[in-house]
């Protein structure tokens, strides 16, 4: 989906488009590419309603690639 939302979006030029095509590469855990596009969509488009929303995210998909998610080790503990 999100390689069809991508292109889609160059053809129609479209901000709309552009956006939900970063989403789809968020969904698609391809947070590189999604970052990117949220980038280039906020500076294509500074004055849209999405500019705002597209820098926001990008920086969320920035810190969530940075989250450690700690490691268990051994057996798991029993519940009381």
């Amino acid at each position: 989906a999100a390689d069809v939302l991508e292109r889609s979006a160059r053809r129609s030029h479209s901000v709309d488009d552009a956006f939900h095509a970063a989403r789809a590469l968020s969904r698609a855990n391809r947070d590189a590419d999604a970052i990117k596009a949220y980038q280039e969509l906020a500076q294509d488009n500074a004055r849209s309603p999405q500019a705002d929303e597209a820098t926001f995210l990008a920086a969320i998909e920035a810190t969530a690639d940075r989250r450690v998610q700690p490691k268990r080790r051994g057996r798991p503990r029993k519940m009381i």
